[in-house]
């Protein structure tokens, strides 16, 4: 403020100099910011200049002068100003007023008139200016001066002054480099700088080593204007050539991160070179590429030497591939070559760390063991410390010895022992390289107390085979089972692993169980029964099936079914049949079960089981081709469903359909009649099986010298209690089958009886039991013979049975045969003597007429005979199906007969010579029965062949255990075990004597040795190699073909045994003169005798002349020997 008014209130002259300063004050800052904003433009309009343009020395001057004028004229007129022409009180007091109204001028007027209060020229009135003073200065009281000034420009100022400001930070952060620059220019305006390029490369990678061979990439980005191309300028070390080519402009692609405009890739690269870049003038600096050739692995080979267990030789892989899958313990060698000579080499693995490698030259190897799963690479390294680039990582797989495995294949179940006590069983065994050894582990379960667990070796056959298929005969005799006793067992096979171990695997468990003979029987009983319950119902409904089919052929006589329901009801019919003649296959497997387990079991003869396989076999042939033939047709007929086709394939079917029925009845007379039979043969098989075993263990007494052998003894007496217990049960059911049958007489069956139920064999077998508990092996020995003696009868009552059975039955049989015999004799004759009588005769001659009648007597006789042959074949064997069938032609034929001879046609002649030849037929059928009957006594010496066979295979079969339990302990030929090969090898020369014996009966039965040839050579030479204690696989073998061999044997004979028995030859058709009318069936022998001497010197047809004569002198030496 200028002056100050003196005369004015304190609070007056307060209040317009504190406006005064506040007024100045916003000049000022107004000023400032005036000044600011205008320096900011002058910086950014230069800098950014600068950065955009070249701007020369003197251009810069310029700029900076301008600016500088521009700034210094602002300073001036915005600061200067204001501080040096400061306003007066009048000024500021105007510029109140002209704010504030309300002070109505008095504020101006106090300020002018202050000065009239000393100097008062003008004579105004004191007191008016001090009232306008004091006025004035009431109203400044109330007001704020700082709402008389515009504060707008400052606030627009500032805001400006605030953008730019932000604008220049902006700049600043986002063209720091080259505002930097732009500064640099300016704050040095007299220096003079060159001209910038438009453009500057950034080359990448340029000066770069590189490998030999492998590709580079050189990239280039330009700062400043983007070139439309750029050319690249190389030239390689040595030359003088210069090559060119364009790059390859970038297009970014979205997610590209590479940092360059321009490409070109050197694709191989060979040798060194210097390069640059040029684009519109503009040259890049001279880059260099200098070429290093690195060691590079040039050949690689493995060599594998597998584990010596694992017997797989040694391989070589030089196929330059490093992989390496082998069994864990192979020794892999792996040899790699260079194409330089090489300092050092290593193998990295990627789990186990670092192998050094053996280097010779250009080469490198070192050995590893498969051990694990791993990764590996080659590391070579040159002279110059180089190293081979990216190499090769290669797989290391190791192959695990797997576990092996073994499996019984059968039984492959739980199954009963027989009374032989031998288990064959079969088994598989599997590893990938091979077996050490096979275990058999088992136990043994008896009266609720368990063995310890024993194990014996079975021989694994050729050393390296990985799989294992043989058959094991098991002798379990050394155990003394007794009935109820279990072994359980399993196989348990090591592999050969010497690496890791060997490794074992066992199978599932299996159990053998020895039963008692009373629960054997009763078993077989049970099937027995069975096998009849089977053939009655199959009977039953076959016999339903029957009347079905005759209704419906009674319908199909008046029309053709076009009834959908009708021809379904066929069609099941049909389908049942079908379904009959597989239940009876199935019978037929039962029953061939049933004979396998008694021959196991030793419960029949071989003769009765002979028997019963004949029965099987019978079976079997119920359903004939014929009969399956028939079926086929009517079922074709069926589908095509043609009146004329369907009868002839229905009538068809139902005659072989009643043929059928008359073989299944006849079957199941056979097999009723058979079970008695059997139930005898097991009755004397069991009274032969207690003496056997109580004489064996009276031998045994001596012997037993300690308690524990006494009570073994005492073990098995118990059982021969049980076994006999059993005997008693089994003769009731026999005697309960007799008397229903008749087949033994009663006073037999009564004595038997009352020796049974005598009660003295039950009394010596717990007596003698007692004393072997108690030590008292005398009085033991006493009760031991008496009850050889007790078994020894009751095994001759037993055989003296059977005796009269079969000599009953066979005597019924050949009386049955003989009578049917001669009555077709009678009746063939009979026949002939109407034959000519019908031949002399002429067409509708009246006298063929009453030759009807007795053609009819004829038909009738033939009926009868046949039902008195089909009740004789249904208590034999010997008598074929084709005898009543034959028969049952012969009537037919004689049936067409007589209805021709009552129409008085002497064509009836061609059925009646039918007749005839059916009827000499079926006499030659009987009479070669006969034959078998008489010769069937020839059986028991094949049974007592098969016999000494069966001992023969047992004793070989043990002494086969015992030669593979010495190989498989692997002894050292100490002098026990020569002993023992010497025991082994004189168990062989007895078995080879005894089968030279039994060779030497059979050549002089005429039997044929068949697979037994060179038989006794396999002997000899196991006898040899066993005395010269050379004990090996080879001889086990030999032992296992010589045993299989005599099994063979064993099962040709049994089946050429009962099939020689059934064969009867179907007699061809033959025509002959009957010899006189035979009026009485009971007529002399020497009368038929004379006969048949008649008939052998009348003359026959020549292509029946030596037939019917051979005939008829067998039918006289019948005669002769029967009569």
């Amino acid at each position: 403020m200028k002056d100050r008014k003196e005369n004015l209130p304190q609070p007056l002259n307060s209040f317009l100099a504190e406006f005064g300063r506040y007024h100045l004050w916003l000049k000022l800052s107004h000023g400032s910011l005036i000044l600011l904003s205008l320096f900011l433009i002058c910086l950014i309009i230069g800098l950014t200049s600068g950065s955009l343009f070249y701007l020369s020395s003197t251009a810069r001057l310029i700029y900076l002068g301008l600016c500088c004028l521009v700034v210094v004229t602002a300073l001036s007129y915005h600061l200067a100003r204001p501080i040096l022409g400061r306003e007066s009180q009048e000024q500021l007091a105007l510029r109140l007023e002209d704010a504030f109204p309300e002070l109505e001028d008095h504020l101006i007027a106090s300020v002018e008139l202050e000065s009239r209060l000393t100097e008062n020229p003008e004579n105004y009135s004191t007191d008016l200016i001090r009232a306008i003073i004091k006025k004035a200065a009431e109203l400044v009281g109330g007001i704020d001066h700082r709402l008389a000034v515009d504060k707008r420009p400052v606030f627009k100022w500032g805001k400006i002054s605030l953008g730019l400001v932000g604008l220049s930070v902006l700049l600043v952060f986002l063209f720091a480099g080259d505002l930097k620059s732009s500064f640099y220019l300016f704050s040095h305006p007299l220096t003079e700088i060159e001209r910038p390029p438009d453009f500057i490369f950034e080359v990448s990678p340029g000066d770069v080593e590189v490998l030999k061979y492998e590709p580079l990439l050189v990239g280039a980005k330009t700062v400043g204007k983007r070139p439309e191309e750029v050319e690249i300028r190389w030239q390689n070390q040595g030359s003088e050539t210069v090559f060119k080519e364009k790059m390859e402009p970038k297009m970014k692609a979205q997610g590209d991160s590479s940092d360059y405009d321009f490409s070109y890739e050197f694709k191989e690269i060979r040798r060194s070179f210097s390069y640059r870049l040029e684009a519109r003038g503009e040259r890049s600096p001279l880059y260099t590429v200098n070429v290093l050739d690195p060691p590079r692995i040039t050949g690689l080979k493995l060599t594998f030497r597998h584990p010596r267990y694992s017997g797989i030789p040694t391989v070589v892989v030089d196929q330059n591939d490093g992989n390496i899958v082998a069994l864990v313990g192979t020794k892999v060698t792996i040899q790699a070559s260079s194409n330089k000579k090489l300092e050092g080499a290593k193998l990295i693995f990627k789990k186990g760390g670092v192998h050094q490698m053996e280097v010779k030259g250009q080469r490198a190897a070192a050995e590893i063991k498969v051990s694990k799963e791993n990764s590996y690479h080659i590391e070579l390294a040159d002279g110059s410390g180089n190293v081979n680039p990216e190499p090769i990582t290669y797989r290391i797989t190791p192959l695990q010895d797997a576990y092996p495995t073994v499996e019984i294949t059968s039984p492959g179940a739980n199954v009963d022992l027989n009374e032989t006590r031998l288990l064959p069983f079969s088994f598989e065994a599997y590893d990938d390289y091979g077996f050490s050894n096979l275990e058999l582990h088992y136990f043994l379960e008896s009266e609720g107390a368990k063995s310890p667990e024993w194990s014996l070796n079975i021989p694994v056959g050729e050393k390296g085979s990985t799989h294992l298929l043989s058959d094991y005969n098991w002798d379990l005799t050394n155990l003394g089972m007794i009935p109820g006793d279990v072994v359980t067992y399993y196989l348990k096979v090591h592999d050969n692993d010497l690496i890791s171990g060997p490794k074992s695997g066992r199978s599932q468990s299996f159990t053998a169980r020895f039963p008692s003979l009373d629960e054997i029987l009763s078993d077989l009983d049970i099937r027995r029964e069975g096998e009849v319950l089977d053939l009655e119902e199959v009977l039953r409904q076959e016999r339903q099936l029957q009347e079905k089919l005759r209704e419906f052929s009674r319908e199909l006589r008046r029309n053709l079914p076009e009834d959908w329901q009708e021809k379904k009801e066929l069609e099941s019919a049909v389908q049942k049949q079908a379904e009959l003649s597989q239940r009876l296959a199935e019978v037929a497997d039962q029953m061939e079960e049933n004979i396998r387990k008694a021959e196991e079991n030793q419960l029949n003869t071989l003769e009765m089981l002979s028997k019963m396989m004949e029965v099987r076999q019978l079976l079997e042939e119920i359903a004939t081709p014929e009969l399956k033939e028939a079926l086929r047709r009517l079922q074709e007929a069926l589908e095509r469903m043609k009146p004329a086709d369907l009868r002839r394939a229905l009538e068809k079917f139902q005659m072989n359909q009643e043929e059928l029925l008359q073989n299944l009845e006849r079957t199941l007379a056979l097999l009723k009649q058979l079970q008695a039979e059997q139930k005898l043969d097991a009755l004397t098989q069991l009274a032969e099986k207690l003496l056997n075993e109580q004489n064996d263990i009276n031998q045994s007494l001596e012997s037993a010298e300690t308690s524990e052998e006494q009570k073994q003894l005492a073990r098995r007496e118990g059982q021969q209690g049980e076994d006999f217990q059993t005997l008693q049960k089994q003769f009731a059911s026999f005697q309960s089958s007799c008397q229903q049958s008749g087949m033994v007489p009663q006073d037999n069956l009564d004595e038997m009886q009352g020796k049974l139920d005598s009660g003295e064999i039950p009394k010596n077998i717990s007596e003698m039991q007692q004393n072997l508990q108690r030590g008292q092996m005398q009085k033991a020995g006493q009760c031991g013979g008496e009850l050889s003696e007790s078994f020894a009868s009751m095994l001759a009552d037993f055989q003296g049975m059977q005796q009269c059975m079969s000599s009953c039955l066979s005597a019924e049989i050949i009386r049955a045969i003989k009578k049917a015999t001669f009555d077709l004799l009678y009746l063939s004759g009979r026949q002939e003597e109407l034959h000519d009588e019908v031949k002399e005769r002429k067409h509708r001659d009246p006298e063929l007429r009453p030759l009807a009648r007795e053609q009819k007597n004829l038909e009738s006789g033939t009926y009868k005979v046949l039902e008195d042959v089909r009740e004789v074949s249904e208590i034999s064997l010997f008598i074929p199906f084709e005898v009543s069938k034959t028969i049952s032609l012969a009537a037919g034929e004689m049936e067409a007969a007589t209805k021709r001879l009552d129409a008085k046609n002497p064509n009836a002649r061609v059925s009646q010579v039918r007749a005839m030849a059916n009827l000499n037929r079926a006499v030659d059928m009987l009479l070669r029965a006969l034959d078998q009957i008489k010769s069937s006594g020839s059986a028991s010496g094949a049974s007592q062949m098969l016999q000494q066979l069966q001992s023969l295979g047992q004793r070989q079969g043990s002494l086969n255990q015992q030669t593979a339990q010495a190989l498989g302990s692997q002894q050292r030929l100490s002098m026990s075990h020569q002993d023992m090969l010497g025991r082994l090898a004189a168990e062989q020369e007895a078995i080879r004597e005894s089968l030279r014996e039994l060779f030497e009966q059979m050549q002089g039965e005429g039997q044929t040795l068949g697979r037994l040839e060179g038989t006794e050579e396999e002997m000899s030479k196991v006898i040899e190699d066993l005395k010269r204690r050379r004990l090996n696989q080879e001889v086990v073998d030999r032992q296992e073909r010589i045993l299989t061999r005599l099994l063979d044997y064993q099962k040709s004979l049994h089946r050429q045994d009962y099939t020689q028995k059934r064969r009867a030859d179907t007699a061809e058709d033959m025509l002959r003169r009957s010899p006189p009318e035979l009026t009485d069936l009971g007529e002399t022998k020497d009368e038929r005798k004379e006969e048949i001497k008649k008939a052998l010197k009348e003359s026959y047809p020549l292509q029946y002349e030596e037939l019917v004569k051979a005939y008829f002198k067998r039918l006289s030496e019948s005669l002769n020997e029967n009569r």
